[in-house]
């Protein structure tokens, strides 16, 4: 059972990473990024990257920069949760 939740765990991870390399790949062309596709991803991928723009807008050496680094922040995040919980739960394996 707990194996399960584990292998759930990193899925999830894998599943919000390939999302998001989608969405920064579809930023790339606006056609795509405006379509249905982009607006199902935006919406899915928009709650974990407006906390990451909020936290990167407060970064003043990245004033001038052109590129959003939100989702790198966001991937980073959520591959430290992922690594948090699977050994959270790997400890309740005996």
């Amino acid at each position: 059972m707990i194996i399960a939740l584990i292998r759930t765990v990193q899925i999830l991870s894998q599943i919000f990473f390939y999302v998001m390399l989608v969405r920064c790949f579809l930023s790339w062309i606006p056609p795509l990024y405006h379509s249905a596709l982009g607006r199902i991803i935006r919406a899915v991928t928009d709650p974990a990257l407006k906390p990451c723009q909020k936290l990167l807008g407060k970064l003043r050496f990245l004033d001038n920069v052109p590129i959003d680094f939100s989702p790198v922040l966001a991937i980073l995040a959520v591959e430290i949760i992922e690594k948090i919980l699977v050994a959270f739960l790997a400890a309740f394996i005996v």
